[in-house]
């Protein structure tokens, strides 16, 4: 593994991209995870990418899913649960599934992490892990809590004569099958779950359908048919929002917007914000950390592109981008021909006011200030 600086806990101002506004990043801890790792060794990638962060539901911890192995014949990654205060004792190291999505975009947006509203327990790519204990077990990839102890997914009919029936499947704490099934007669897919009202946001891939589902009940929130939150769709605000972003290369000017969940009404537009995926929001706050960008034309492959530009920090409910700031990269390798680059990883703490970034093995917690 490559070695980095040193641990520090530090308290310095990210350089932020020249903004109008008075908020700005209080940078509060920087943990370097090839001190703390220990490895099971395996072969793994030594640039140590992280792919996912995401807070507790209390935000008092935040989980990491990094590097990228080969154990027991499949694909594995690091889950590592640090302390939101940046203390060293208690942290947690596990070994789960992986099939990482390393490439941004809507799948990039929707990495598969799922925390258990009680904190306890958390989902990674289908391996549900018990944070007290460590005992861990297996369910499909793409399940997600909705409730304490109770996770959903979507099960393809065994049947190829009915592609347009959903059946969607309760697990309960120990990945035992948990209420009946409801099937649905459509192919709906599940993007993201909110565990403060039990609900989820799902698609109906090509179309431009979208709804959110109260699944224990069996109810439509709301349904839209056109104009809604897309493909890739955020809850925040306890559950009474859902936020998404565009293609910025299929279009010029691809708008960020947040509705609410039980109206279907359009809350607010991003004044400035182009594209917005892969976004973070705030569990509990009307705030979202959005990727703005610009598009371009590649005459070599005569088409548009997308070019990042940075982030930007987004309160809907006030309509007010509080800052921008251009984070840094991360890059590795997965082969002698395969090299990857992106931005790195983030979230959102549940109450809007922390941003996590995470980069080849380093993890940086902010405070946005005031």
């Amino acid at each position: 593994m490559s070695h980095r600086l040193p641990l520090t806990l530090c308290a310095v101002a990210l350089v932020l991209q020249a903004s109008p506004k008075s908020e700005h990043l209080h940078k509060l801890w920087e943990i370097d995870l090839n001190r703390i790792i220990r490895p099971v060794g395996v072969d793994h990638i030594s640039a140590l990418p992280i792919f996912a962060l995401r807070f507790s539901p209390d935000g008092s911890n935040l989980a990491v899913v990094a590097d990228l192995f080969e154990h027991q014949g499949r694909g594995k990654s690091y889950l590592l649960v640090l302390k939101a205060d940046g203390g060293l004792e208690g942290i947690k190291q596990f070994v789960v599934n992986s099939s990482v999505r390393t490439m941004q975009g809507p799948s990039w947006d929707h990495p598969d992490l799922s925390w258990d509203p009680s904190g306890d327990a958390i989902l990674v790519t289908g391996t549900m892990t018990r944070i007290p204990g460590g005992a861990s077990c297996e369910v499909p990839e793409g399940t997600v809590f909705i409730r304490d102890n109770l996770a959903i997914t979507r099960e393809k009919p065994n049947s190829q004569r009915s592609p347009d029936v959903s059946h969607f499947v309760f697990y309960g704490s120990n990945c035992e099958r948990n209420l009946a099934p409801w099937i649905v007669e459509d192919d709906l897919r599940i993007v993201e779950s909110s565990t403060e009202r039990g609900l989820v946001y799902l698609n109906a891939g090509s179309r431009p359908m979208a709804l959110v589902i109260d699944p224990v009940a069996e109810k439509i929130v709301h349904a839209w048919q056109s104009n809604g939150p897309g493909g890739s769709g955020h809850f925040a605000d306890s559950g009474h929002a859902i936020c998404g972003g565009e293609d910025v290369a299929s279009k010029r000017k691809a708008s960020v917007s947040c509705w609410d969940v039980d109206t279907g009404k359009l809350i607010a537009t991003a004044p400035s914000a182009n594209g917005g995926i892969p976004m973070a929001t705030a569990e509990r706050a009307a705030r979202v950390v959005l990727s703005d960008y610009i598009r371009s034309w590649d005459a070599q492959w005569s088409e548009h592109q997308e070019l990042f530009r940075g982030r930007i920090a987004w309160d809907f409910k006030r309509n007010q981008e509080l800052l921008s700031w251009k984070p840094g990269s991360q890059a590795w390798d997965t082969g002698p021909s395969f090299h990857n680059s992106e931005p790195v990883r983030f979230a959102m703490s549940p109450d809007g006011k922390y941003v996590a970034e995470g980069s080849n093995g380093v993890v940086h917690l902010y405070q946005i200030e005031p």
